[in-house]
């Protein structure tokens, strides 16, 4: 029960819904809301979520967006039966879906661009911690991240392979 009334199956999915689709309005407005360079296709940061580029978040709300994909209903044609407060919903499941799906192919280009490739690095296959500097050196924070830019981490690799691999089907 919940709230003094019985919580079924579609009450629990509708809470479940709703919840992811606050989540990936999140973080779809976070990166919408990146500098132009995120958003350019020629940039090293195109389809990086977080504002340095770093693998590791760029992979946990990769992942997020792909799990939410499972909780939306896929795309459909509507029928002529549904209510119209239905349709619009959706129609508008059906814009969001859309919108994760075509970000979460630019963050999984973007992701792939880190993957060491050189024949001789002994890192080959492994991932950076991301592709560029932090804009800002003023901090020591952004000092600690330039000196590790180059640093592989299995924790990092681990969500990065993880995330590629649900991207890839898309």
């Amino acid at each position: 029960h919940w709230e003094g009334r019985p919580w079924g199956v579609e009450a629990i999915r509708s809470t479940v819904t709703e919840h992811c689709e606050q989540l990936v309005h999140l973080i779809l407005t976070d990166y919408e809301l990146l500098p132009r360079s995120h958003h350019q296709k020629d940039s090293a940061l195109y389809g990086a979520l977080t504002l340095h580029g770093e693998a590791f978040f760029t992979a946990q709300r990769l992942r997020g967006l792909l799990a939410a994909l499972r909780v939306f209903p896929p795309s459909r044609p509507l029928g002529t039966t549904e209510r119209e407060m239905e349709r619009d919903k959706a129609r508008a499941n059906a814009m969001l879906r859309e919108r994760v799906e075509r970000i979460a192919r630019r963050a999984g280009e973007y992701l792939a661009t880190l993957q060491v490739t050189h024949r001789s690095n002994p890192m080959r296959g492994a991932f950076l911690r991301a592709r560029s500097k932090m804009r800002v050196k003023l901090t020591a924070e952004a000092e600690e991240f330039d000196d590790r830019l180059n640093e592989v981490r299995m924790d990092v690799v681990a969500d990065v392979l993880e995330a590629l691999i649900q991207t890839r089907r898309l």
